[in-house]
């Protein structure tokens, strides 16, 4: 950075109290008169509602910043005060070891915390906005920087402690005999170290992202006008951005903002509907339960409040990730014009050559009109560098090779899982609910062994010049095949999801397995997966959309895109919404979460079933008819597990590099026809992994109720 050609980010802090340009071109950047590629640009410009500018003292927009934050420091003061008292109040009961209150202490404490250094963060920048303090030295930019991040780091520790009481109160209020084990006086004075860590965990990549330094663009060389009289600015780390917000998809505010808020409503509505058929009923509370209810009454209105409160935060980041006052990934995109820069979608990059080096790397713009460019956000490229029209070279040997595995793969896993599917069937007649699901399962896989051997063939058709790659018939085809497999894989991750939670609560919760997995419920469970998959790939399949290549007119002439009649672009607007807005949340959904879940479901089946195995107790019937299943479902979750390993490694280098290597494409499509193939009937064609012919008290393999 800073040389005669550079561009470079400001942190958030600066640009809150830096004006940059909001119109044109030069929305939220600006650059050196004397050098024009010399520039600093806002990904989130700051700006008031009514468009003052910051030096504007006495406009609506600072009287009203001013009346916000007086109101601020009313709030924060009484909140200090009141959760002080609560502190005092609290101390004689923590002393006598009451966990609950010992909770709420520390939940006190956090508030006043939260409290202090939210009024600390709103009088950094009002001192800023109405300049009653120097806004180019080093301690504005610092006190703003300190206080907000004392802010964020606060919020997370209030949050995670508030989930903590509530899952307290709610075990406390379901399972009375087990809570009392579980949450010992030893075991409750540690919980607080929860919050703490993960607040120290989320709080790095907003903290790592930014630094403060000197303001080299202030010197008469560059005359950049919006950082005239700025001595000191925040600067992004671009590549720890790109780890944090790019590769890893912003999980850390996933975890900060997006799974507390429903987390905390489900457990509340099932902990108040719970409380509501314990008082209904006219059976003796145990002596737990009693203690429980009082809590969750008193914790109930307080939930409610962090909700509603929240609501409002998500709204207004929601609007900043929509509107923000910045160009994606560097510029401003406008379609089909002499100035435009456009994106293409995936699929298309992945069968077209761009530029590998310097700064037009992944783009190419137009000889006659250099401002008209098109750009992949990850380009397609060989592993060796092999440009892909050259046809006989160790990457397109090797993509042949990887093609033709994926095929007998494919073909082997449609055939086993036809095999399960008849098999199955007689005993699907008889209502066995484990054996329907994993008939369901069995198709699904069978479709994503299909899907995947399309996927594959419609990429190396083009790979080797199989077909016109220009026309429309390749672009479509690979943008169907692709689809259809990220659909069934879709299908395939989350109805394994379903049988683990089967298996699982069949095992550790036997008398409520009966009544929970009727017949009528469980034909209706693979309706889930089915939801889940269009509702996630749609994203997929929005974002993009094929049309005819305008740019490979003469007018323009483009070298990458001769010859190529349809492509695929990307539209921004959506991929704004999905990608950037809601932080990929659909990818987590559908990648990040059913693995760790699926993980902790395996391990606490394996661990529960090995310790009933070993104790001397009878089963009861609906625990031993649980015992075969996790058995026989356990291999088929760790080699999915194992398959996934690959697959996220591939996806997070394509991150972190902005470079889809096609080889690697086809190694996730193998992996994934892996996963769907030969594991199903893995248990039947392997001895029990477990040793021996299992216990003697263990009865055939039926289902709950059977």
């Amino acid at each position: 950075m800073r040389n005669k050609t550079s561009k470079e980010f400001l942190g958030l802090f600066s640009c809150l109290i830096i004006d940059f340009p909001t119109d044109g071109e030069s929305r939220g950047q600006d650059c050196s008169y004397r050098f024009p590629d010399v520039c600093v640009e806002c990904y989130q410009m700051g700006e008031f509602l009514s468009g003052e500018a910051i030096t504007d003292y006495g406009g609506a927009s600072h009287i009203a910043s001013i009346v916000l934050w007086i109101i601020i420091i009313l709030v924060g003061t009484f909140g200090t005060v009141t959760n002080t008292l609560i502190i005092i109040i609290l101390s004689g009961r923590v002393r006598k070891r009451r966990q609950f209150h010992f909770l709420v202490s520390v939940l006190a404490i956090f508030d006043i915390l939260s409290c202090i250094s939210a009024i600390l963060s709103g009088t950094s920048l009002i001192i800023c906005f109405e300049g009653w303090i120097n806004r180019r030295g080093s301690s504005a930019i610092y006190f703003i920087q300190i206080g907000n991040m004392t802010f964020f780091f606060s919020r997370s520790l209030s949050t995670h402690q508030t989930v903590i009481i509530t899952v307290y109160s709610f075990l406390g209020l379901s399972y009375p005999l087990r809570a009392r084990e579980w949450f010992t006086w030893k075991r409750t004075i540690m919980l607080p170290l929860i919050p703490i860590f993960l607040a120290i965990i989320l709080n790095f990549p907003r903290a790592g992202t930014s630094f403060v330094t000197k303001n080299d663009y202030n010197e008469t060389e560059f005359d950049i006008p919006s950082l005239r009289g700025i001595d000191y600015i925040s600067i992004w780390r671009l590549k720890w951005w790109n780890i944090f917000y790019v590769a890893m998809f912003s999980i850390h505010d996933h975890i900060d903002f997006g799974i507390p808020l429903p987390l905390l409503l489900l457990l509340n509505f099932l902990s108040y509907r719970k409380m509501r058929k314990l008082k209904k009923s006219r059976v003796e509370l145990h002596s737990n339960q009693a203690n429980a209810v009082q809590p969750v009454r008193m914790f109930l209105p307080v939930v409610s409040f962090l909700l509603f409160c929240n609501v409002g935060v998500i709204c207004a980041m929601f609007m900043v990730q929509i509107n923000r006052n910045t160009r994606d990934f560097d510029i401003l995109i406008k379609m089909r014009n002499k100035t435009s820069k456009e994106f293409l979608g995936l699929f298309s990059c992945l069968i077209i050559d761009f530029p590998t080096d310097g700064e037009s790397r992944g783009q190419d713009c137009s000889y006659r009109y250099p401002d008209v460019c098109v750009e992949c956000y990850q380009m397609g490229e060989f592993l060796s560098g092999e440009a892909i029209t050259d046809y006989g070279g160790a990457s397109h040997i090797a993509s042949i090779v990887l093609w033709i595995i994926i095929i007998l793969v494919g073909t082997f896993g449609t055939v086993t899982n036809t095999l399960i599917i008849i098999i199955l069937s007689g005993r699907v007649r008889k209502r066995r609910q484990f054996h329907f699901l994993v008939s369901v399962l069995a198709v699904f896989d069978t479709l994503s062994c299909i899907s995947a051997i399309l996927s594959g063939t419609s990429l190396i058709i083009c790979f080797e010049g199989w077909i016109n790659r220009g026309g429309n018939s390749a672009i479509y085809f690979i943008q169907i095949a692709n689809m259809t497999f990220f659909f069934s894989r879709s299908l395939t991750t989350h109805q394994t999801v379903i049988i683990t939670v089967y298996s699982f609560l069949g095992l550790s919760y036997p008398l409520r397995a009966r009544e929970w997995f009727t017949w009528k419920r469980t034909i209706m469970l693979p309706l889930l997966p089915i939801f889940l998959a269009i509702i996630l790939n749609f994203p997929r399949a929005g974002t993009s959309f094929v049309t005819e290549n305008y740019y490979n007119e003469s007018e323009f002439d483009m070298p990458s895109l001769q010859g190529i009649d349809y492509i695929s672009i990307w539209r921004l607007k959506w991929w704004n919404i999905f990608y950037v807005a809601m932080f990929s949340v659909h990818e987590h959904i559908d990648f990040t979460i059913p693995l760790p879940l699926l993980l902790l479901l395996n391990f606490l089946s394996y661990r529960k079933m090995r310790k009933l195995e070993k104790s001397r107790v009878e089963l009861r019937s609906n625990q031993a008819n649980a015992v075969k299943p996790v058995r026989m479902f356990l291999p088929v979750v760790s080699f999915l597990l194992f398959c996934n390993v690959g697959v996220i490694c591939a996806m997070f280098m394509v991150q972190i590099n902005r470079v889809m290597y096609r080889e690697l494409y086809l190694t996730s499509l193998l992996w994934n026809a892996l996963n769907s193939s030969p594991v199903s009937v893995g248990r039947r064609i392997f001895p029990n992994p477990f040793g021996g012919g299992g216990d003697s008290r263990i009865v055939q393999l039926t289902d709950y109720g059977k």
